[in-house]
């Protein structure tokens, strides 16, 4: 804690806490808690967008508000790095240099590095604060982000009160700082992040203290995990097992778009559920109003299987996957050893594709016979067997009970040739797309708001869908 001479009144902390104004890591630590340095310069190029020009800002995921934690996320990093800063003027002299050797170590070895900052600054990141708070003190960037939020939350721009060299100002101080305050962090605390420095596939600790491997095992993959987002598969991993204690593993296998969320696999006790879906929609409710979850869900007796061609998603899963939690005595690492690639794309049984060709048929049966509603029917079950087709073909993916909406989630983890049909088309037709989700009882199919041009648009395009999915498989 720095205690030499007082800041002045107008410099004190305004927004830290008497116990991160001893240790002002805290607010440092938390800052790349919630996300990466460049993700961070991300929200700040988007919240300068909206201080300049017309329209508030307003995330994705969150709604406008959001804004006003980024606004404290910011003041409290300014306030401690302040305090860090003036800590060093009184003991620089007690610091280890950083030399290039270091540099080029850190650079090789951190899980991220700030490349455009100059060798000096590399060196020493505190001529980075010293350069800032000589131009901006610390209550000048509070008023200044103050400014920015009001102006960002307002459907207008800033008004005259600031000038653009101010914003440019303040904008290219914290894209630095904020890099400063990484090395800073890397180098002077015990929570450094590193790269992972295992090979595809495998689980391992990530270099961080504060997270053990019983509690979350994270490894390179196809799946690029930020710090924050393993601190969010963490959080997740005990809302799960909260809600279920008999998941013994958890594997992240891909991740939701819009909005943000996770494609999880997990194997549970054997079964004290008649069917798997019911954990699927148990763990999946109750975690909604934390992030939205996709779960896939096995019993653990695939592991006793000896034969490899049976546990086929398991095998892709692993290889392809993150183990991000794994209740001792299953031995995924050393199945993983024992997987060969080559087991896991099997020449296609067109079982599913014939009966995807035979409901093709009945489309255009039904639309003959000005049944719409039977023609939407024949097409959910021609794409879903087709679907199911090449997920088991390519990943080992089955399942006893289909689901059309499942498994066009399924296909966000292979490629985006799939899934990209189903967004054309519920950009096209999205009312047509919305009805084809679901399976209609015969009673309620002549009732649905279907014209017979949609319908047909709805076959052409399954058409070009099976044929996609043939080629893919190459049958």
């Amino acid at each position: 804690m720095y205690c030499g001479v007082y800041a002045p009144w107008d410099h004190a902390p305004k927004f830290l806490r008497f116990s991160e104004v001893k240790d002002p890591m805290i607010p440092i630590k938390y800052f790349f808690d919630t996300d990466d340095v460049e993700g961070h310069q991300e929200t700040l190029k988007a919240w300068r967008h909206h201080v300049v020009n017309d329209g508030f800002y307003s995330d994705k995921r969150f709604g406008p508000g959001v804004l006003v934690h980024d606004y404290e996320l910011n003041v409290r990093l300014i306030e401690g790095l302040y305090l860090l800063f003036l800590e060093h003027q009184e003991f620089s002299y007690n610091k280890k240099k950083v030399d290039v050797e270091q540099l080029s170590a850190e650079k090789n070895d951190w899980l991220w590095f700030p490349l455009e900052l100059s060798e000096k600054e590399l060196l020493d990141p505190y001529t980075i604060l010293e350069a800032a708070f000589d131009e901006v003190k610390p209550q000048e960037f509070r008023d200044h982000l103050a400014e920015w939020l009001a102006a960002a939350l307002s459907t207008n721009a800033v008004d005259e009160s600031m000038s653009p060299g101010e914003i440019i100002t303040i904008y290219e101080h914290l894209k630095k700082m904020y890099s400063a305050a990484w090395l800073i962090f890397q180098r002077e605390t015990e929570h450094t992040f590193f790269k992972f420095k295992a090979t595809k596939g495998k689980s391992l600790e990530d270099g961080r203290s504060n997270v053990t491997e019983a509690d979350l095992n994270t490894a390179t993959s196809l799946i690029k995990q930020s710090p924050a987002s393993i601190l969010a598969l963490k959080e997740i991993v005990k809302a799960i097992l909260n809600t279920e204690p008999c998941v013994r593993a958890i594997i992240e296998i891909g991740t939701l778009e819009n909005p943000f969320g996770y494609i999880l696999y997990l194997l549970i006790d054997e079964a004290r559920y008649e069917l798997d879906y019911l954990v699927n929609e148990l763990i999946e409710n109750s975690l909604k109003p934390l992030i939205g979850i996709f779960t896939i869900v096995s019993s653990v007796s695939i592991i006793k299987n000896d034969n490899p061609l049976e546990r086929r998603f398991l095998n892709w899963s692993l290889i392809n996957g993150v183990v991000i939690y794994e209740n001792g005595g299953l031995g995924l690492d050393a199945l993983r050893g024992k997987i060969k690639e080559t087991i896991l794309n099997i020449p296609p049984f067109e079982t599913q594709l014939k009966f995807a060709r035979l409901h093709y048929t009945g489309i255009g049966y039904y639309i003959r016979k000005k049944q719409f509603g039977d023609a939407l029917h024949s097409a959910h079950r021609s794409i879903e067997a087709a679907l199911a087709e090449y997920l088991d073909v390519k990943i080992g993916f089955e399942t006893t009970i289909p689901n059309l909406n499942r498994l066009i989630t399924m296909t966000l983890i292979i490629d985006k040739t799939v899934s990209d049909w189903f967004l054309d088309l519920k950009a096209g037709h999205a009312g047509l797309f919305d009805l084809l989700q679901s399976v209609y009882p015969e009673s309620v199919r002549d009732k649905l708001d279907i014209s017979e041009q949609d319908i047909m648009d709805l076959m052409v395009k399954t058409a070009d869908l099976l044929m996609l999915i043939s080629d893919l498989l190459n049958v």
